[in-house]
């Protein structure tokens, strides 16, 4: 009985231990990256000595170099202090994983910057075959994108992307991302992205298939094009608590090839060059609480050849230069060459508040176009 007793007592020891040890049988470790006097002064030579699970810390510094990652590893830098610059048109860093094993990698606290040279077409971060989390880094002057995810799972988290092509691009024709969190953000003054990748037209584009998406409580502003431009593929994906302003496209445009469930609620859209919201595709599109403001054209444009079942509830339209809601149809914009003779998708709502032109806060064309969708306005 004493020796089981004491035999017990040694698997609970070992327990414990284990516990609160986090050990999980592998060994992790933690390596130091610095300019000088460290075991490492290059990040790619830490990447390689490493094993997964592992922690590289890259102390505050610069460093002229693209990574390549194929293993699970976590690269924590010092707050932004940590400067990587790309020294070619490869991506600067660059996550490759095996569609069987794919990795898990956090970037995490650094400044990233691109060749300087916007006729490049490099990206800030690329990912496939990977759960990625990138947090708390500025990404900067890359001639695509940003961030690149071409497939895998993505967390994209309080980073600053600034002065790329665009900001982020999710997928790709061939590329299927199962989940993407995007959140409080700040993206600003990018570039229309240049041909190369895949070309989309918004801070924020998908370019093929997409699963669930949450795009919250980010700033995207300042950016030349769309705000968010989902050009192609499937997508369930719910863009809320965001301000979308001053952006020279549209705030949201939802392209005609995309398709599945859309949610937008409780943002902020404001004085953008081009619609609001511009609604091409999706199956089912929910618009509710929003302020869309001041923007160039329509508040909500509706394009003649969706089939799309499109719900308006309980948003503010106030103050476009154009209509508050608007049929992209010949009565409504006899200018637009694209302009077709009627609407044909489904449109449901009640509850928005869009005043009229003699009203105070008046859309300068008028509430609605056409005639019909009037009753979008009924409490």
């Amino acid at each position: 009985m004493r020796c089981v007793s004491q035999t017990l007592g040694l698997v609970i020891g070992l327990a414990l231990f284990l516990l609160f040890s986090g050990s999980t049988g592998t060994a992790q470790n933690a390596l130091t990256v610095c300019p000088r006097g460290c075991e490492f002064t290059k990040i790619q030579d830490a990447i390689d000595a490493a094993t997964a699970g592992d922690t590289i810390s890259v102390q505050p510094g610069f460093y002229r170099e693209n990574l390549r990652m194929t293993k699970s590893l976590m690269l924590q830098g010092a707050d932004m202090a940590s400067v990587m610059m790309s020294d070619g048109a490869a991506p600067t860093i660059d996550i490759v994983g095996d569609p069987n094993a794919p990795l898990q990698v956090t970037i995490e606290g650094f400044t990233i910057v691109g060749t300087l040279n916007p006729q490049l077409t490099d990206v800030g971060i690329q990912s496939r075959f990977a759960r990625v989390t990138i947090s708390r880094n500025v990404i900067t002057r890359h001639g695509s994108y940003g961030v690149r995810i071409v497939n895998g799972v993505a967390t994209i988290r309080a980073n600053t992307l600034t002065v790329n092509g665009g900001a982020i691009a999710l997928g790709s024709p061939s590329g299927a991302i199962t989940l993407t969190t995007i959140e409080r953000n700040l993206i600003t003054k990018n570039r229309k992205p240049l041909s190369g990748i895949m070309e989309g037209n918004g801070s924020i584009s998908l370019l093929g298939q997409s699963g669930d998406a949450q795009v919250t409580e980010n700033v995207i502003t300042e950016n030349e094009g769309d705000g968010l431009d989902l050009s192609l593929g499937p997508a369930f994906w719910t863009i809320a608590r965001n301000t979308i302003a001053s952006n020279t496209g549209a705030g949201v445009t939802l392209g005609s090839s995309v398709f599945g469930r859309i949610q937008i609620e409780s943002n902020t859209i404001s004085r953008n060059g081009g619609d609001g919201l511009f609604l091409k595709g999706g199956n089912r599109v929910f618009v509710f609480s929003n302020l869309i403001a001041s923007n160039g054209q329509d508040g909500i444009r509706l394009d003649p050849s969706s089939s799309a079942d499109i719900f308006l509830m309980d948003n503010r339209i106030r103050e476009q230069k154009l209509w508050g809601i608007g049929g992209l149809i010949k009565a409504c914009h006899p200018e637009s060459a694209d302009a077709k003779e009627t609407l044909v998708g489904s449109i449901r709502g009640q509850d928005n508040v869009i005043p009229d032109k003699s009203e105070v806060g008046g859309n300068q064309r008028g509430d609605v176009c056409p005639e019909g969708l009037r009753f979008l306005k009924n409490k």
